[in-house]
């Protein structure tokens, strides 16, 4: 079910096409049905958002739904069994104090570049945020306490958690909890592409917000790009999961352990990408044993492994040496990267790997553990565009304001400057803005 592939891969092979596919803008159709939503939340505000969520998502759903009473988050709260209420708990802890040491790198700066001639930098937290946690998979728990804890860090004011309804046509219980516990101050449902087009015109009750985040399929991610038109600060790519695990020797033991780490990110579901690397044939046969024989009936999601397979968005892939190996996961630019070998060969190897959103070293991280609980974010870029963006932290959450002071000599040196400029461009007042601070001091 799972192949064993030879690097380079076959012109014609499925892998090779699903590669291609990972990759690819989206579709003019796609782009049409995002601005219809959001002419839709123009024209109609509220209502527009009822509709969607009424035919996409519940058809029960009534607009007194739409924006969550803190009487409803508080009977999520005071519903949580012990075990999740602890794991929430244990989760915050670590995540809010990896967003805090970040956000504490934001403080701003200054610097003198010569007698009277001063300039900096501040960090200003966003005032007004949407964060969606997506449930129509599953309910993404983890996700609202790793974006709401990274606004509450960064000192947010208002964190608007979004999610869609569940089949009672009430959002997920236990994600409200947990993004309640990690600092949202406000909840809402509905439909994810009115929800998030109510953000950005601000044609709704919240009114516009500075940034919206959260991972979606690429619909949802498309929706959360066209909010950029509207001065709104987001982060594209954050859809289907997409992994790569790099390893060499392994056991029989070792290998049904790794195989969970496999199905880990394919159980997210038919659009993930999940590809192991190795050198090492006798290892590749191991996994591959392990995933077909043990690992594919532990937890009835066969049909699902068996497409993503089918579909070459999964393989053990096979390479003559290890720079080739490298080469391909840098180019990947994998969401997820584990290294799954001891210490002290993953660690040397680790810092070769520079193309990955996250990166676990090590036999004893699985990506659920990350994933979860560790510290680090979850919420990474996918489908590429690591190449490009890094995972939704504190630092997202800040906009940053440069500043200048010039005392009357400090102007007097660069007069010359501004002036030789402003002439070259043809903009005379420019140049003289500066003669008359020079004439004057």
């Amino acid at each position: 079910m799972f192949p064993i592939v030879n690097f380079p891969l076959e012109s014609e092979s499925e892998i090779l096409n699903a590669l291609t596919m990972r990759k690819q803008p989206p579709s003019d159709n796609m782009e049409g049905v995002v601005r219809k939503a959001y002419n839709e939340v123009a024209q109609k505000g509220e209502q527009a958002i009822v509709e969607y969520t009424r035919e996409h998502d519940h058809s029960g759903f009534e607009e007194s739904g739409i924006f969550v009473l803190r009487s409803y988050v508080e009977e999520c709260v005071q519903g949580l069994d012990s075990d999740i209420a602890d794991a929430i708990q244990g989760a915050t802890k670590n995540i809010d104090a990896v967003n805090k040491k970040i956000a504490d790198s934001m403080t701003g700066w200054d610097m003198s570049l010569s007698d009277g001639h001063e300039v900096g930098e501040r960090a200003f937290p966003f005032e007004k945020v949407l964060l969606w946690a997506p449930a129509r998979k599953a309910p993404l728990v983890s996700t609202a306490i790793m974006l709401c804890s990274a606004a509450a860090a960064a000192g947010v004011k208002q964190i608007i958690l979004a999610t869609p309804p569940g089949p009672d046509g009430k959002p997920n219980a236990a994600t409200i909890a947990a993004g309640h516990i990690a600092g949202a101050t406000d909840v809402v449902c509905g439909n994810a592409l009115t929800v998030i087009a109510a953000a950005a015109t601000g044609n709704w009750r919240h009114g516009k917000v500075n940034a919206v985040f959260g991972p979606g399929p690429d619909i949802v991610a498309l929706t959360m790009l066209n909010a950029a038109r509207y001065g709104l600060v987001t982060q594209p790519g954050i859809g289907p999961s997409d992994s790569l695990i790099v390893f060499d020797g392994i056991t029989d033991q070792e290998a049904d352990i790794l195989a969970r780490d496999v199905l880990t990110e394919t159980e997210h579901g038919k659009d993930s990408y999940t590809y192991a690397l190795t050198t090492n044939k006798d290892a590749a046969d191991k996994l591959q044993k392990a995933l077909e024989q043990e690992a594919l009936e532990l937890f009835g999601k066969d049909e699902i492994y068996e497409e993503v397979s089918r579909k070459g968005n999964a393989a053990i892939v096979l390479f003559e040496n290890t720079d080739a190996m490298i080469g391909f996961a840098n180019e990947f630019h994998p969401e997820h990267l584990m290294v799954y070998m001891e210490e002290e060969k993953a660690k040397p190897l680790a810092d070769k790997l520079t193309g990955a959103a996250e990166l676990l070293i090590g036999k004893n991280i699985p990506f659920s553990a990350a994933n979860y609980c560790v510290g680090i974010t979850a919420v990474l870029p996918t489908n590429g565009f690591a190449r490009s963006y890094s995972g939704i932290t504190s630092r997202q959450f800040f906009r940053h304001a440069t500043r200048a002071y010039l005392s009357s000599e400090a102007m007097n040196r660069i007069a010359p400057t501004v002036e030789a400029f402003g002439k070259t461009e043809g903009l005379m007042n420019h140049a003289h803005a500066a003669t008359v601070r020079r004439d004057i001091s």
